[in-house]
């Protein structure tokens, strides 16, 4: 069933809302998923927050273009999908990359974060950074064992120290 012109319309605004409210917007490429595999994957973004949406490329061409942002048009053939994260938060981005990771299918295409653009490689390797909280632990464990090791050697001299 083809939509209507209205109906392009209307997906154009809410496409165009979407890019101007997200910090985060990743293309990926969506064939190569079974129907459960895609509920199982929109639900674990929604739950982090994220948004999933499919829209047809030149829909997403004119939205993109009218939101000054470009340099994404390249990318946008085949069977496109659109991630959109609001927050800083790249929780929905990781669940995507485990599912990507998995799959010899899928594959992202290129995006946008914090307004810059970046191509399908880049997001793949940001993707497959560590999340905030877990760079923050790794940090926190590092200095604590570091202060660890400083108290141990505090007192250690001042024990030699009392024995002389």
């Amino acid at each position: 069933m083809a939509i209507t012109k209205k109906q392009k319309i209307a997906n154009v605004a809410e496409l165009t809302e979407l890019i101007s409210n997200a910090k985060i917007i990743v293309v990926w490429e969506y064939l190569g998923l079974n129907a459960n595999q895609q509920a199982k994957l929109r639900t674990n973004i929604r739950n982090s927050n994220g948004i999933n949406k499919v829209f047809k490329n030149r829909l997403a061409k004119i939205a993109f273009t009218n939101s000054g942002k470009t340099e994404i048009n390249d990318v946008l053939t085949g069977s496109s999908a659109f991630l959109f994260i609001n927050n800083d938060e790249q929780t929905a981005l990781k669940e995507l990359y485990k599912v990507i990771k998995d799959n010899d299918k899928l594959n992202f295409k290129g995006g946008y974060i914090n307004e810059v653009f970046y191509d399908a490689q880049k997001i793949t390797e940001i993707a497959g950074l560590p999340a905030k909280d877990e760079l923050l632990s790794l940090l926190l464990s590092a200095l604590t064992g570091t202060i660890r090791n400083l108290a141990y050697s505090l007192d250690q001299v001042a024990k030699q120290k009392e024995s002389i």
